[in-house]
């Protein structure tokens, strides 16, 4: 009994290794899951520390990484991927996601944030949370609520397009506020 128990343990562990090869090299080959400014291997580690999308946690099942004595730290925003990446130097060390209500552009931070925000678009009004500016009026920031109802935990599913910003969920905004000035961020 004791060697037909080993063999089984055996196996199952073989399965799972191959079933977690299988699945990393098949996002490791997917060209279109990833951006050019940083290694795969950084994407790929970052990918599978990725959480489902909700307002309330933080995108990744990790601990939030230092920005303040960061070399060669930028941004970059992903709207087809709904992602924004932060990188230093071409290495990913925090994904988030993210609605980007952007043009393609360069911009930086303006190391400007708040609590809450108000923004009115025509009939529409927003009420965002721990907002961080950058560029010249535009923000990050965690949507709330759109005409005083509140937004769904997965924001991205029926997003709310508001022009000018970029929404995170409230953990990822609150700690994107540590972005210092004139860190680059590109929009893609």
């Amino acid at each position: 009994m004791n060697s037909e128990l080993k063999r089984l343990s055996l196996i199952t562990l073989s399965l799972f290794l191959v079933m977690v090869l299988v699945v990393n090299v098949h996002t490791y080959l997917d060209a279109g899951k990833f951006i050019p400014e940083a290694t795969r291997h950084s994407q790929v580690r970052n990918v599978n520390l990725m959480r489902s999308v909700n307002r309330h946690h933080p995108s990744e099942h990790k601990n939030y990484p230092s920005l303040a004595h960061t070399k060669k730290l930028r941004l970059v925003a992903e709207p087809a991927l709904k992602r924004v990446y932060v990188l230093t130097g071409s290495r990913v060390i925090y994904m988030m996601h993210a609605q980007i209500n952007l043009y393609p552009q360069h911009l930086t931070s303006q190391a400007k944030s708040g609590q809450q925000l108000y923004q009115k678009r025509g009939t529409t009004l927003v009420t965002g949370f721990d907002w961080s500016e950058f560029g010249h009026h535009f923000y990050f920031e965690s949507v709330a609520a759109v005409n005083q109802h509140r937004v769904g935990n997965n924001w991205l599913q029926d997003p709310v397009k508001v022009p000018g910003t970029i929404q995170l969920s409230k953990p990822d905004a609150r700690w994107i506020q540590t972005l210092p000035k004139g860190i680059p961020i590109i929009i893609r």
